[in-house]
């Protein structure tokens, strides 16, 4: 009868499908896009089955159904890879409105079929989509194993080398804004290790397992931001070194699976559950909020940002420079101010944000048929360091 049961729920997932195969979730969420910036989109992952967290956030996900342009995770949704994981899992975000994008973990493989059925269910793990100015690229870093190899897991955690050659026109041939995602997250020396893809008992090793390739592709060709999972917690860190150049790193593992302890604290990291939404403006602004579910059975949805974890993010200037001509570039005055500051106007810019050093947006200023904005602060707004288009500005009460 159980049997029975996970085919029914296959074959009715596959007449009503939505968001999946990945092929036709992407698809959606280009259609989904309505030209307007900012592109929003929320990313979360490691809930391993149908917990009240994970119920709790789909829930939370659906209340902001006219928000959010798609849902991309960081993958293990599937307990260990069975039958049964995967209906489970097929049928619940077949539910969702939302375009919903799944990258494959290592839980998705630890069935002996569990490779054969993401791959029948959602396609090959590798894959890539385009919306706006922003290429987002997603990949597996875990492969099935005959044997046990890492830990406990018939798993090997690696990147190919035709998978990163793959990585490596993709990115080259983008001059936009760049997103990758995937499960484990890479070696990074002087943050984390231990876990990590290379790291002590993991297989194949350090060298073998192409992690390094991996990090220097993300350098070199200006990657903005890349996602991860499989910590159960939540982390930034963007090295601004020359071995990782300026990527920012987000490890978002909190949708339900047991919490991991963790090292690194507030704002830049936490052991907490929780999902991400990111929004990306077209001059590569990207502003990142957190949501931790609710959990209270009150019979309301509700959905608040936590402060504590806002973040504001601007691309490396080699990022911006692909997307700004020289000549629309120019600078706020005058600088520092203690009455006003005149803001120059890219052409297709509609409005002006101003941040304060957390990231946190203190004025947004529509753009009128000008291409100059004025910022008068008045006595509500302390003196201090602000940015407007990742230009410290000082303002002088």
């Amino acid at each position: 009868m159980k049997q029975m049961s996970i085919i029914c729920v296959l074959f009715l997932s596959f007449i009503f499908a939505q968001n999946h195969p990945n092929s036709v979730s992407t698809s959606n969420a280009i259609a989904r896009w309505d030209g307007e910036y900012p592109i929003v989109f929320s990313v979360f992952g490691d809930n391993y089955e149908m917990n009240s967290i994970f119920v709790s956030i789909s829930q939370q996900l659906s209340s902001l159904d006219t928000l959010l342009d798609f849902i991309i995770t960081t993958g293990d949704h599937t307990a260990g890879g069975d039958s049964s994981g995967y209906a489970e899992y097929i049928s619940h975000i077949d539910s969702i409105n939302i375009p919903w994008i799944t990258t494959m973990g290592n839980h998705e493989i630890n069935d002996s079929l569990g490779w054969d059925r993401f791959n029948e269910y959602f396609g090959y793990p590798d894959f890539f989509f385009d919306i706006g100015n922003a290429r987002f690229i997603v990949l597996t870093n875990c492969y099935p194993a005959d044997e046990v190899v890492s830990g406990t897991e018939n798993v090997y955690y690696m990147f190919t080398s035709s998978q990163l050659d793959w990585l490596e026109n993709l990115l080259a041939d983008w001059d936009g804004y760049k997103f990758v995602f995937v499960h484990v997250p890479p070696y990074l020396q002087g943050h984390i290790i231990i876990g990590t893809l290379g790291s002590i008992g993991y297989s194949p090793d350090y060298d073998s397992c192409l992690t390094e390739r991996f990090t220097n592709l993300l350098k070199d060709y200006n990657v903005y931001v890349c996602f991860c999972g499989h910590f159960h917690i939540y982390d930034r860190w963007t090295p601004e070194n020359e071995r990782y150049g300026d990527v920012t790193y987000i490890i978002t593992g909190g949708a339900g699976a047991s919490l991991t302890p963790w090292v690194y604290g507030a704002p830049s990291g936490g052991s907490f559950y929780h999902f991400l939404i990111m929004e990306l403006y077209e001059d590569g602004t990207l502003v990142q909020h957190i949501v931790r579910p609710d959990t209270v059975d009150d019979g309301f949805i509700t959905t608040e940002f936590d402060t504590v974890y806002e973040f504001t993010f601007y691309p490396p200037s080699s990022i911006k420079s692909n997307n700004i001509s020289s000549s629309e570039i120019d600078i706020p005055y005058p600088n520092p101010f203690n009455n006003s500051i005149t803001i120059p106007v890219m052409s297709e810019e509609k409005y002006i944000r101003i941040f304060n050093t957390s990231g946190k947006i203190v004025r947004t200023i529509p753009v009128e048929n000008n291409r100059k904005v004025t910022w008068h602060p008045g006595n509500s707004i302390k003196s201090g360091i602000y940015l407007i288009n990742g230009i410290k500005i000082l303002y002088l009460r």
